[in-house]
C-alpha cells in the first residue's frame, strides 16, 4: 500500500509538472510575443527541453513537448497588434523556414535510424487518415500546375502565384508528415497513456493562461476594436474537452477540473466568440448525445444530464449579459446575428440579408460548385493548391476587405476560403469531398470510444489547413484518438 501510495504522488507530480510548464510557456507567449529577446530566450529553452528528451531517447515526452510548444505559439502577430512580427517557436525561421520545421524533421531522422517505418496499421481508419493525408499532396500539385498552365482565372496575373503555390503545397506537406510521425511514434510506444495524460494538462495549462490573459486585460486589438484576450487558436478546439468527464476513463478529482477549466474556456471564448464558434457550442448536445448512446449505465445518463444543463446554463447567462447590454464591446451581439441569419433560410433574401460572416462561407461554396458545373472535368482533381474562383454571384465585393487578399480583389480571382470543406472541394474536388466525409465519418462512428476524437473533430472539421500551430494539437490529438479506439478493440 505504501508503495501505491508513493507511485500516486508520483503521477500527481509529473501531471504538476506539465501543468506548470504548460501556463508558463503560455504565459510568456500570450504576454511577450513582440519582444525578441524574451522569446528568444523562451526558444532557446524549448530547444534545451526538446534535446535532453531526444539524449534520454523519451520519444513520447520530445512529441508532447513539442506539441506544447507549437501549439502555445500565436499564430499571426500582425492580426493581434497590428505589427508584423516573427518571434517564438513556430515563427522564428531559418533560411525562410520555421525553426519548428526542422526540429521534427530532425526528429525523424533520429527516429528513422533506430526503428523500422510502418506505412500501415490494421485499424481501417488510422490508415486512411495517413494515406489520405499524404495523397493530398501530389493531387494538389499536379491540379495545381494544370490550372496554373491553363492560367485559370487568370492566376498568372498574380505575381506571387508560384511561391503561393509552393507554401500552399509546403502546409499541406507538413500536415501528411506530422500525422506521418505521429502514427509511427505512438505505433512503437507501448502505451499511450503518457500521450493522453500530457496532452489533456497541456490543455488545462494553455486555458490558465488565457484565463490570466484575460484577467490583465491582455486584449488583441485587431481590426481596430476589441475582439478579444490574446490566447492560441488551439483554445477553440478544446471547447470540446468539456466533454471528456463522459468517459470513465478519469477519475473523479480529474473530472471536476476538467470541467471547471472546460467552462472558464467555453465562457472565455463566447465572449468574444465569431459565429462559428457559438455554432461549436450549440452542437455539443447533439454530440453528447452520439457518445451516451454507446453506454447507457446510468452513470454516463446524469453526466449526459448535468452537461445539457451546464450547455443550456451558459446560453441564458450569455443572453442575460447581452441582453443588460453588460458586453456591449465585443462581438457576441454581431455573431448572435451572424448566426440567426444563417439558420433563417425561409426569409426572402436570404444571401442578400445574411450577415458577413455566414455569407462568405455559403457564397464561397457557391461560387466554387458553379465553377464546376462551367468546367466539369476539373472537378475530379480539384484546381489544385492557391485554385481559385471567380465571384459568380457578385455578392463577395460588399463583404468586408479584410476577408481577402487585395490580388485576389484586383483580379476578381479567389482563392481565400474560409472552412476546411470549402478548401478540400477547391483544391482537391471529388477526392477532397471523399476524404473529407470518410474522415468525419470514421470519427463519428469511433467518437463514444476516446475523447480525444473530439479534439481531432474540430480541429479537421474547421481548420485542417488554416493554423500551423493548431494543426499541431488537432492533430496529435486525432491520431491519439484513433489508437485509443484501436488498443480498445484489441483488449475486447
Amino acid at each position: 500500500m505504501e508503495g501505491i501510495g508513493k507511485q500516486v504522488i508520483v503521477e500527481d507530480v509529473k501531471r504538476l509538472n506539465i501543468l506548470c510548464i504548460s501556463v508558463f510557456v503560455g504565459i510568456i507567449n500570450n504576454f511577450f510575443y513582440a519582444n525578441y529577446y524574451i522569446m528568444l530566450g523562451l526558444v532557446i529553452l524549448e530547444l534545451l527541453i526538446l534535446c535532453c528528451c531526444l539524449i534520454k531517447g523519451r520519444w513520447d515526452k520530445f512529441l508532447c513537448y513539442y506539441v506544447l510548444f507549437l501549439s502555445s505559439s500565436l499564430e499571426n502577430s500582425f492580426q493581434i497588434s497590428g505589427k508584423e512580427v516573427e518571434y517564438g517557436f513556430k515563427a522564428f525561421k531559418i533560411l525562410g523556414i520555421n525553426i519548428s520545421v526542422y526540429v521534427i524533421l530532425f526528429f525523424l531522422l533520429c527516429f528513422i535510424k533506430k526503428y523500422k517505418i510502418v506505412f500501415f496499421f490494421e485499424f481501417r481508419p488510422l490508415r486512411n487518415l495517413q494515406i489520405g493525408s499524404l495523397l493530398l499532396i501530389p493531387i494538389g500539385l499536379i491540379s495545381g500546375i494544370i490550372s496554373i498552365t491553363n492560367n485559370y482565372n487568370s492566376i498568372r496575373s498574380y505575381k506571387g502565384h508560384l511561391g503561393d503555390f509552393f507554401r500552399w503545397g509546403y502546409t499541406y506537406a507538413l500536415i501528411a508528415l506530422e500525422i506521418f510521425i505521429f502514427s509511427q511514434v505512438i505505433y512503437r510506444s507501448k502505451s499511450i497513456k503518457i500521450y493522453k495524460e500530457y496532452m489533456l494538462y497541456i490543455a488545462i495549462g494553455q486555458i490558465s493562461a488565457a484565463l490570466i490573459s484575460h484577467l490583465f486585460c491582455n486584449y488583441n486589438y485587431a481590426y481596430g476594436e476589441i475582439i478579444g484576450f490574446i490566447a492560441p487558436i488551439t483554445l477553440v478546439h478544446l471547447i470540446y474537452l468539456i466533454m471528456f468527464p463522459m468517459y470513465k476513463e478519469y477519475s473523479g478529482k480529474q473530472k471536476l477540473c476538467i470541467f471547471f477549466a472546460s467552462v472558464v474556456n467555453i465562457l472565455n471564448i463566447v465572449l468574444y466568440a465569431g459565429g462559428q464558434k457559438i455554432l461549436m457550442v450549440a452542437i455539443i448536445p447533439f454530440i453528447m448525445i452520439l457518445i451516451y448512446y454507446e453506454n447507457r449505465e446510468k452513470r454516463k445518463l446524469l453526466l449526459f444530464i448535468m452537461f445539457c444543463i451546464s450547455s443550456v446554463g451558459i446560453a441564458i447567462i450569455i443572453f442575460i449579459l447581452l441582453s443588460a447590454k453588460i458586453y456591449s464591446n465585443t462581438r457576441v451581439s454581431e455573431e448572435l446575428g451572424d448566426v440567426l441569419s444563417m439558420v433563417s433560410f425561409w426569409k426572402s433574401g436570404w444571401i442578400d440579408n445574411m450577415h458577413h460572416s455566414p455569407k462568405v462561407r455559403i457564397v464561397e461554396i457557391i461560387n466554387i460548385i458553379y465553377e464546376y458545373i462551367r468546367q466539369p472535368f476539373s472537378f475530379f482533381l480539384g484546381r489544385g493548391f492557391l485554385g481559385t474562383y471567380r465571384d459568380n454571384l457578385r455578392l463577395l465585393d460588399i463583404i468586408v476587405p479584410s476577408d481577402y487578399l487585395m490580388w485576389e480583389r484586383k483580379l476578381g480571382s479567389y482563392s481565400s476560403v474560409h472552412e476546411s470543406f470549402t478548401q478540400f472541394l477547391l483544391y482537391f474536388g471529388l477526392y477532397g469531398v471523399f476524404f473529407y466525409v470518410n474522415t468525419l465519418k470514421n470519427i463519428i462512428v469511433n467518437i463514444s470510444k476516446s475523447p480525444w476524437l473530439l479534439i481531432g473533430l474540430a480541429w479537421f472539421a474547421l481548420h485542417y489547413a488554416f493554423s500551423m500551430t493548431a494543426i499541431s494539437y488537432g492533430a496529435f490529438s486525432l491520431v491519439i484518438g484513433f489508437f485509443d479506439v484501436w488498443n480498445k478493440k484489441q483488449n475486447l
